[in-house]
């Protein structure tokens, strides 16, 4: 590779030593597109291709653990609301939605049952 630097630089004149630095330049990244480019995409193409490690986080309340993705009623400053466990960053964290919990409300007494413990 040398001897090919020195070949594209030896036919400027002395007193431009900067030029033959510039010459040595564009013949390095001549030399480094035409051939060299598919060599490192190759060793891209590897690094991007290796697995991503397993990550055992957990989200965690009233000492329960919760795998990421699972979601929780939680108490939030507006009231009860729907959370997912969601990896922030490099932690985790409950992400709070819109939605309010789903609650089950008690079945109403029959009037007659209310009507009956009136009277006795």
């Amino acid at each position: 590779m040398r001897q090919i630097l020195t070949f594209f630089a030896s036919g400027l004149p002395e007193r431009a030593g900067l030029n033959r630095s510039v010459a040595s330049l564009l013949a390095a990244a001549f030399l480094i597109g035409s051939g060299a480019s598919s060599a490192f995409s190759g060793e891209i193409k590897q690094a991007a291709a290796a697995p991503k490690p397993v990550v055992n986080c957990t989200c965690r309340y009233r000492g329960t653990n919760y795998n990421l993705g699972d979601a929780v009623c939680l108490n939030g400053p507006s009231g009860p609301r729907m959370a997912t466990c969601d990896m922030v960053l490099n932690n985790t964290s409950w992400s709070f939605s819109k939605t309010p919990c789903p609650t089950a409300r008690m079945t109403p007494v029959p009037l007659s049952i209310l009507r009956i413990s009136s009277n006795g």
